[in-house]
């Protein structure tokens, strides 16, 4: 897939890497077969190869609208497309680039609304209420502990889990205690950035990411 990239908003380094990425895309349709959401809605412009698509226009001709941000926010960023791609194209990386471009052209409405989206769910004195209501699962059982400690594992808590589905975090203990494992949890740091990465908030994701490498160093 050739590409020639004339977007200004964007450095001449990340410009060559998305040519790069663009440009290794065969048009095979491999990724199709592993996407979720071209699976359920069977839209071209709904899987990676489609994408790719609407990110060549957005940094070749300036070219994107309200729906190919819709496209855009559907994707779920699993990166299966990456598994099956015969060509090793990069889709993730793309992706990044695409939605910080596309981020800056939303209208203002919709930009404080995915903002105040963001905080609420990484805030616990909002979110929790909240994520009470559509828990999924409840803590069944205190916790085992480990009868022998043959290793240590560092837990991630998270921000979202705790709150909709405290069981899945509470069951990891269970099962790493059955196999001697004493699991440790940090006090700080729990939350990943995934949220902030989604929402196109790179720098605010990577400022986690650090803080968490921090914290466990």
């Amino acid at each position: 897939m050739h590409a020639e990239l004339t977007n200004s908003t964007i450095s001449e380094s990340t410009q060559d890497k998305a040519s790069q990425i663009i440009e290794s895309c065969v048009h095979c349709g491999f990724c199709l077969a592993t996407c979720p959401t071209y699976q359920i809605l069977g839209d071209e412009l709904d899987s990676p190869r489609g994408r790719i698509y609407l990110i060549k226009s957005a940094l070749e001709q300036n070219q994107f609208t309200q729906k190919s941000l819709s496209h855009m926010d559907r994707c779920l960023t699993c990166r299966s497309c990456e598994t099956t791609c015969p060509s090793g194209v990069e889709y993730g990386q793309l992706l990044e680039i695409g939605r910080e471009i596309m981020e800056s052209k939303r209208g203002k409405f919709q930009t404080l609304y995915r903002y105040l989206v963001r905080k609420a769910l990484l805030t616990p004195i909002i979110f929790k209420p909240i994520g009470y209501f559509y828990r999924h699962s409840k803590i069944s059982s205190k916790p085992i502990k480990p009868e022998i400690i043959q290793s240590r594992v560092l837990l991630m808590g998270g921000c979202v889990q705790p709150s909709l589905a405290p069981n899945i975090n509470h069951s990891i203990k269970n099962i790493l205690a059955k196999l001697n494992i004493e699991v440790l949890e940090s006090s700080q740091g729990q939350c990943c950035g995934a949220l902030d990465q989604h929402l196109a908030a790179s720098s605010e994701a990577m400022k986690k990411v650090k803080r968490n490498i921090d914290n466990w160093i």
